[in-house]
């Protein structure tokens, strides 16, 4: 991770009137260009609060490809073993 960028936070982050993400991904440092837009997306602007814990694992210098899997191969990803009892139907 290049030393001193700062990540720039969503603005009014919380459930109800967030800055959309557009808005946001355009202050996205280009330092960190090598995260796609659907990472940033879907990790760091959707958990944002979470996503600070991981930081000291230092993803934003992590390689990114993005893939597709149909839902049955997901279920079968074991990090949340409670999803089916969670996720509505």
């Amino acid at each position: 991770m290049p030393p001193q960028v700062r990540l720039p936070e969503p603005k009014d982050w919380g459930p109800f009137d967030i800055e959309p993400f557009a808005e946001f991904y355009q202050r996205w440092p280009e330092a960190y260009a090598n995260v796609p837009a659907q990472v940033v997306e879907t990790w760091i602007y959707r958990h944002w609060r979470d996503f600070q814990a991981w930081l000291p694992l230092s993803p934003l210098s992590w390689k990114y490809d993005i893939q597709s899997f149909p839902s049955e191969q997901i279920m079968t990803i074991c990090h949340v073993a409670t999803w089916p009892e969670t996720l509505p139907t």
